[in-house]
């Protein structure tokens, strides 16, 4: 017997909700990149690169940098 419709919402959210939870929980196991470059094509590059291991941060320039480096 199927579920009920009303309950649909509440599964698919909650099931959103957990793989959300995963996927966070992967990004902050891996090593932090802090990348810092004008070309905004190379950052890209580099993101695309190296995100299989690393979490990428990309910015554009050094006052961006120091920011996301005081920040996290």
């Amino acid at each position: 017997m199927a579920p009920p419709l009303s309950i649909l919402p509440r599964i698919s959210f909650t099931l959103a909700q957990q793989i959300r939870s995963e996927a966070m929980t992967e990004v902050r196991d891996k090593p932090t990149i802090l990348a810092v470059d004008d070309a905004p094509k190379n950052l890209k590059l580099l993101a695309e690169t190296l995100k299989g291991d690393y979490r990428v941060k990309a910015v554009v320039n050094c006052a961006m940098a120091l920011v996301v480096r005081r920040i996290g």
